[in-house]
């Protein structure tokens, strides 16, 4: 923004991350699982490491690849723990995902992607949560 000359807050940055909710706890633990595989796959490949470098998990990263190497692939998710998953991904049924996202990052961002149900019955619940989530947004009107 200096170097051309403009406003940082001239820019807008729209977060696209990944998400764990649901319509209640059951529904959250279910996608916490699949978020935890998905974490393993990714962080069993060396570019994606850095991140878990941050914190001290160069050591996760290691295991992953080595499980990869070894073709154990319903393993890797053994080395995705609590701790590491509520690092990287937020988490919170419909009702709470709002405040949990705007804690994360309401302050970098006015933007979040959100994921859409694929049971179109669940449209009015998630149109109420991206309600909830626009009134939160710095850049609403």
């Amino acid at each position: 923004a200096a170097r051309s000359g403009r406003d940082l807050a001239d820019f807008r940055l729209m977060i696209g991350c990944r998400v764990v909710t649901g319509r209640d706890a059951a529904a959250v633990a279910i996608d916490r699982e699949n978020a935890r595989r998905s974490l393993a796959f990714l962080y069993s490949t060396p570019a994606y490491w850095k991140s878990l470098e941050l914190f001290g998990w160069q050591d996760k990263g290691e295991g992953l690849r080595a499980l990869t190497r070894e073709g154990r692939w319903d393993d890797l998710a053994t080395l995705v723990d609590d701790e590491m998953l509520d690092a990287f991904i937020p988490s919170g049924t419909w009702e709470e995902i709002p405040d949990v996202l705007h804690e994360w990052y309401g302050e970098r961002s006015g933007w979040v992607t959100f994921p859409m149900p694929e049971d179109t019955a669940d449209d009015t619940e998630i149109a109420g949560v991206i309600a909830r989530l626009r009134d939160q947004s710095p850049h609403s009107a």
